[in-house]
């Protein structure tokens, strides 16, 4: 009957373990997200600010060659 106990309680603490382990792989994922999202979202405004510089560069040198 011992036998059966330890192994009840061997289950129980595996459990418990899976849980914690679970719980802490969604924390981490939920960072990962944010962190992709942020990224994500400065990637794209740094894109915008690019787009604005390279067309105002096209446009100044477009300028210049009418001025000619």
């Amino acid at each position: 009957m011992k036998h059966l106990v330890s192994e009840k309680h061997l289950v129980v603490i595996l459990f418990v373990l899976v849980i914690i382990t679970f719980s802490f792989a969604d924390r981490d994922s939920r960072k990962l997200d944010q962190l992709y999202s942020t990224t994500t979202q400065n990637t794209r405004l740094f894109d915008k600010v690019k787009a604005g510089y390279i067309a105002q560069v096209k446009l100044t040198s477009t300028a210049q060659k009418l001025n000619n």
